[in-house]
């Protein structure tokens, strides 16, 4: 039989989805949905409890007698649970807990409920009072997902690693959640190795699969990017992995690939306003500045002047020279919006003009690219000046800025070239991929 306080919330779901069902909105009509299928699975599956119970206690259920009030305050807090009903399953278990306070079930699905509510400091309680119990892997884990939520990823590490030395078989979550954690702290070959172990476990998560693509990227690793996105988009067609690519090929300096994925994604979704601003930054980069232009009426006729197009077009008019329709872009962009991006655009603008040392103060942004522009236009200011020290110097702190920018190596490599410093030239060419001996 199901427990009276059970059998009270779901009167009132049946009787609410009979009442109101025909007149009630779409959103309070899927609200019902969503608790007429829990009340279905609740009531098809009480076995449920007992195997959630084997896995939480790692194939050991507790032993522990319960009377039959104390065993009803149990099934009312997991009815409640199962109905996302936190509240009410928080006080169904901490009033069992209070009668019985060695029930370490219970004690963890009140964990569990605080959780949901974000109320982790009480949770935290709850976990700590099951350490040095057979329910400690449980507790740990727990504790590493309340460190994840508070940015705390440090102690989600060591949650996480805890659980991984408590058990005999680790579990998939385990080990994503401490891949993730070093991740996050920039530990990346750390995460390598758990992400692999991840998909030991599920050779299917595609999730997993971009992480991986991911830390390729950012150790610059570009076969191990391109055969984990691929293998990314082979488990799970999504326009958000489709979109990754793109962003794959353009950082590779692929602009063919680049726009080949662009111009996919934009079949899928014909209104993406990144999928038109991605298109018309790799035409430019392929010199396709006629084509660019028609693309950016086009995203301009269904999006309209937002700032992300007026950039665009900002930037093409300074790229073809057409300097006043440029500055009335940057001067619009900057009234509504002074972002680092359109001070960079602004500083390139007067840079054209003749204005020298304008660039110099992105040099106090707290934003490496910006600061690596700084640099670079610096370089070339000197450079024109035939200051090749100072271009050369101005070049090498825009790469150190930006290692996996090209430009700034390519210009301090033509430098030491002029000078006829071929030893140093060639190691910022073949840095990009050539050699300085094949420039004639």
């Amino acid at each position: 039989m199901l427990s009276k306080e059970l059998l009270k919330i779901l009167n009132s779901v049946l009787a609410a989805l009979k009442l109101d069902l025909a007149d009630c909105t779409e959103q309070e009509r899927d609200k019902w949905k969503i608790y007429w299928q829990a009340c279905i699975k609740y009531m098809e599956g009480e076995q449920l409890q007992k195997k959630e119970a084997t896995k939480l206690a790692g194939n050991k259920i507790e032993e522990i007698s319960l009377s039959v009030l104390e065993f009803n305050k149990f099934r009312s807090g997991m009815g409640y649970l199962t109905l996302g009903l936190w509240p009410q399953a928080a006080e169904q278990l901490r009033d069992l807990l209070h009668r019985n306070p060695g029930f370490y079930l219970g004690r963890i699905y009140l964990a569990l409920a605080l959780f949901y509510q974000v109320k982790y400091l009480e949770a935290k309680k709850e976990l700590n009072f099951l350490l040095s119990t057979k329910f400690e892997p449980v507790a740990y884990h727990l504790l590493g997902c309340i460190a994840l939520n508070e940015k705390n990823y440090s102690q989600a590490k060591a949650c996480f690693s805890k659980e991984l030395q408590l058990v005999r078989v680790p579990s998939k979550e385990a080990l994503f959640n401490l891949a993730l954690s070093h991740y996050i702290l920039n530990e990346y070959n750390e995460a390598d190795k758990y992400f692999r172990l991840v998909l030991q476990k599920e050779a299917g998560c595609f999730e997993t699969m971009n992480f991986l693509a991911e830390i390729a990227r950012l150790q610059a690793k570009w076969e191990g990017v391109k055969r984990w996105r691929k293998a990314a988009y082979d488990r799970q067609f999504s326009l958000q992995i489709i979109e990754q690519l793109a962003y794959d090929y353009e950082e590779m300096g692929n602009f063919e690939q680049a726009y080949y994925w662009y111009r996919f994604l934009l079949d899928l979704d014909v209104n993406n306003l990144k999928a038109y601003h991605g298109l018309i930054w790799t035409l430019v980069q392929l010199n396709q500045i006629d084509m660019a232009k028609e693309w950016l009426r086009k995203a301009r006729d269904i999006h309209g002047n937002v700032p992300r197009l007026r950039f665009l077009s900002a930037w093409i008019m300074l790229l073809t020279g057409e300097l006043s329709i440029a500055e009335r872009f940057i001067m619009q962009g900057l009234q509504e919006e002074e972002r680092p991006i359109w001070l960079a655009l602004e500083s390139r603008l007067w840079s054209m003009k003749g204005y020298v040392n304008f660039g110099l103060q992105l040099d106090k942004c707290e934003h490496n690219f910006l600061r690596a522009f700084a640099r670079y236009q610096a370089g070339w200011q000197a450079l024109n000046a035939y200051s090749l020290d100072e271009a050369i110097l101005n070049f090498r702190q825009a790469n150190v800025l930006m290692p996996l920018w090209r430009d700034p190596l390519h210009l301090e490599g033509a430098v030491h070239l002029i000078n006829g410093d071929l030893l140093l030239s060639n190691q910022c060419f073949q840095a990009i991929g050539f050699n300085s001996k094949h420039i004639t």
